[in-house]
């Protein structure tokens, strides 16, 4: 006999169902017909497992006998273990949660050893009343379950079931082609290639729109690139000209300015009456009129010290001692008769600069007039309006996967295809009518460009001779200035080199001076002290020896014995006496006098300092102010200098104007050129766009022949649905006579029809 694989091929007519579903149906077919078998033709079928009711606790039902795959046919439990022979009495099937009942003797649900009960727990099969004494030999179990394996597989490749009812074999192998055929007319409502197609023309029908927006995009790449023309011309190349015509007008201002600033220098350097550099010099002549120290008004003191005259006492009858006689020549007048010292003041003659006028020979350019071409046009900028295209393959893959109505699908394709055609149609339209507005606004701007062009070269040509112009009139007064810049600047330098040298010269001789001067004066100050300590030295001298010589005729007149001798020696010693009174008394007034002629000789060196302190800062101060002065005149040149850099910037400003014009000149070339550009780019976008056209084109064709792919799949699966259909409905009632014949009654038969 064949294999059930084999068997089943045969009757649903497709020989390649996987051998894992057969397995399943088979299975599973076999299990059903298991559940509805009358219990004659399944006790046929059981198997009886002995098990001791010791095993099954009602207090741990974890020890229940595992029945996860068993069909219970018959549950028996020995009545007496002991007898013999055993008695087993059915136990009758009760719920789980019927326990508590059979276990307490109150109940009529009680189980006894002549009644007993089981029942299923957690996958477990509990039999009660347990017996309290467990068999002594193997075999001698308490309970059997007589039951039908249902843990088991049939294989693809398999043609008997065992332990299974042969009649029923049959019934079994129509229940998996039963199947079969349905999983077959299953995947026609899925076919892989009809699906395949679908998601193709949406593809493509996805892909038209993409490039009906892409056709949009160019056309209105191009419609801003036309724009952008007009753009150019209107704004860009008229503020190009109008910028050339301002650049111009600045020529001629720029050059004007320049004169103005050279006339200017000219007039300064002359040094007129008003002009800075007049003043300068005159100021720098006065400043240096320097007049002689004059020291006249102070002249030195003069000291007169009283004569000092001493006369003897006289010696009569005394002569034996004697008083030392005190001469004008040792107390005599202090020598202060050296030269008073005197200052004598440095001359100075500086040499003054002699600069000569700036002038200008060069001639500027006479004015330049730019005229201002303009460009425009009155065509309005074309306009592309792309039309839109709405395809619902909603509506299409509803009539033919869910309503499963083919010639539906069919009538909503054709009414897709024409859709499409008419979007094509618009499409072509739209850009024939883009394309004739882009012609007629090329050539009028074309036209407009040309005129533009041809005007803006005759002006261009006119600025670039006016710029030779400027640049020939910038070199020569660049010439002709940097060659007095360097005339004046070589004048400056030695004017200011023998001035600084002459003043340093100035200022160290007057230092010199100076310094001679204070030399003398310490020297005639040091004879004077000299002079002055040398006569009190004296004075002191001869003081000192009048006061030896009286005490000497006081110690004589008291050492005397005779009266005479004493009266004469008193007398001497009083005359003594007087005599040293008066020399003191003179002492004293030489000592005001010397101290009063100090006073002067201060007050007479503090004058000196005084004059020769104040004739210095008026030296310092007139230095200053000349070399002020100097500074003033250099400022001078250095305006001068300024404005002639002044001219040169508005020199350099009309260069910078005409390079503006000449660049500005460019820039209207390269903004025509760039229009034409433009206008190649837009005539590029609308080839894009009609390239595109053809592509949308071709996308239809192949949407179309997607379409006809479907319709002719939908045709082939239609006729094999059908044979599937009527295959099934043969097949099932084969199964549903198969399942009579063993025994199968009919209310169940149509259980399981429900059930499938």
């Amino acid at each position: 006999m064949a294999d059930f694989k084999t068997r089943i091929d045969d009757l649903t007519g497709f020989g390649s169902t996987d051998d894992v579903a057969i397995v399943d149906w088979l299975t599973a077919g076999a299990r059903e017909i298991i559940d509805v078998l009358p219990m004659s033709k399944l006790d046929r079928m059981s198997e009886e497992e002995l098990f001791h009711s010791g095993n099954i606790k009602t207090t741990n039902p974890a020890d229940g006998l595992n029945v996860e795959d068993s069909k219970i046919l018959h549950v028996l439990r020995a009545e007496d273990i002991t007898a013999s022979p055993v008695v087993y009495q059915p136990c009758r099937e009760v719920h789980a949660n019927q326990i508590g009942r059979v276990i307490d003797p109150n109940y009529m649900e009680y189980a006894t050893a002549t009644d007993p009960a089981y029942y299923v727990s957690n996958k477990k099969l509990f039999v009660l009343p347990d017996h309290t004494t467990a068999p002594t030999n193997t075999g001698d179990e308490d309970c059997k379950l007589v039951k039908i394996n249902e843990d088991f597989t049939i294989a693809a490749t398999d043609t008997t079931i065992e332990n299974f009812p042969k009649e029923a074999t049959n019934a079994v192998v129509l229940y998996a082609s039963r199947n079969a055929l349905m999983r077959l007319m299953n995947a026609k409502h899925g076919n892989a290639d009809i699906t395949t197609a679908l998601t193709a023309i949406n593809t493509e029908m996805d892909e038209t729109q993409a490039i009906a927006d892409l056709i949009g995009t160019q056309v209105d790449a191009a419609v801003t690139e036309i724009a952008e023309m007009a753009i150019n011309v209107d704004a860009n190349v008229d503020t190009a000209l109008t910028a050339m015509k301002t650049a111009a007008d600045k020529i001629n201002t720029a050059i004007e300015l320049a004169n103005d600033e050279y006339d200017e220098v000219a007039v300064e350097v002359t040094g007129t009456a008003t002009s800075p550099i007049s003043a300068a010099r005159t100021a720098a002549v006065s400043a240096l009129s320097i007049s002689d120290l004059d020291l006249s008004g102070i002249s030195a003191p003069t000291v007169s010290i009283n004569t000092i005259s001493y006369t003897d006492a006289l010696n009569e009858d005394a002569s034996s001692t004697g008083v030392d006689t005190v001469t004008s020549g040792q107390i005599g007048k202090a020598n202060i008769s050296g030269n008073q010292p005197t200052y004598t003041k440095p001359t100075i003659s500086l040499s003054l600069s002699s600069i000569s006028d700036l002038t200008i020979s060069a001639s500027a350019p006479s004015d330049i007039s730019v005229s201002t071409p303009t460009v425009s046009f009155s065509h309005n900028v074309p306009i592309f309006t792309p039309p839109t295209l709405s395809v619902d393959m909603t509506q299409f893959e509803t009539f033919l996967e869910t309503d499963e109505d083919t010639e539906l699908a069919q009538l909503q394709l054709g009414r897709l295809n024409n859709e499409v055609e008419q979007y094509q149609s618009n499409i072509q339209k739209e850009i024939a009518s883009f394309n004739r507005d882009v012609e007629e606004y090329r050539a009028e701007l074309q036209e407009s460009i040309k005129d533009a062009d041809l005007s803006s070269a005759s002006e261009a040509q006119k600025i670039q001779e006016y710029s030779n112009d400027i640049q020939k009139y910038a070199a020569n007064v660049n010439k002709e200035v940097q060659q007095y810049r360097e005339n004046t600047q070589k004048e400056l330098n030695l004017f200011q080199t023998r001035t600084r040298n002459e003043l340093q010269q100035y200022g160290a001789d007057i230092q010199n001076e100076l310094n001679e001067f204070n030399k003398e004066n310490q020297i005639y100050q040091a004879n004077i002290q000299a002079e002055i300590q040398k006569a009190n030295s004296d004075l002191q001298t001869a003081l000192s020896n009048a006061q030896i010589a009286a005490q000497e005729k006081r110690q004589e007149a008291q050492q005397a014995t005779q009266v005479s001798l004493a009266n004469k020696a008193q007398d001497q010693a009083l005359s003594l006496q007087n005599q040293a009174q008066t020399l003191q008394a003179a002492i004293a007034d030489n000592d005001d006098i010397l101290s009063k002629f100090n006073q002067e000789i201060s007050l007479y060196q503090q004058n000196m300092n005084k004059e020769i302190q104040e004739y210095s800062l008026n030296l310092q101060q007139q230095i200053a102010e000349y070399q002020s002065a100097i500074a003033i005149q250099q400022s001078y040149y250095q305006e001068a200098q300024a404005r002639i850099n002044a001219g040169n910037s508005f020199l350099a400003e009309a260069q910078a104007r005409a390079n503006e014009v000449n660049t500005y000149g460019a820039e209207v070339a390269s903004r025509l050129g760039q229009v034409s550009a433009q206008g190649t780019v837009a005539g590029s976008y609308i080839a894009a766009a009609q390239g595109y056209a053809t592509e949308i084109q071709s996308k239809i064709n192949i949407v179309q022949g997607y379409g006809t792919e479907v319709n002719l799949r939908l045709a082939v699966d239609s006729r094999e649905y059908d044979w599937y259909t009527r295959q099934y409905q043969m097949v099932n009632a084969q199964f549903q006579e198969a399942l009579q014949l063993i025994g199968i009654d009919k209310l169940k038969i149509e259980q399981m029809n429900e059930g499938r």
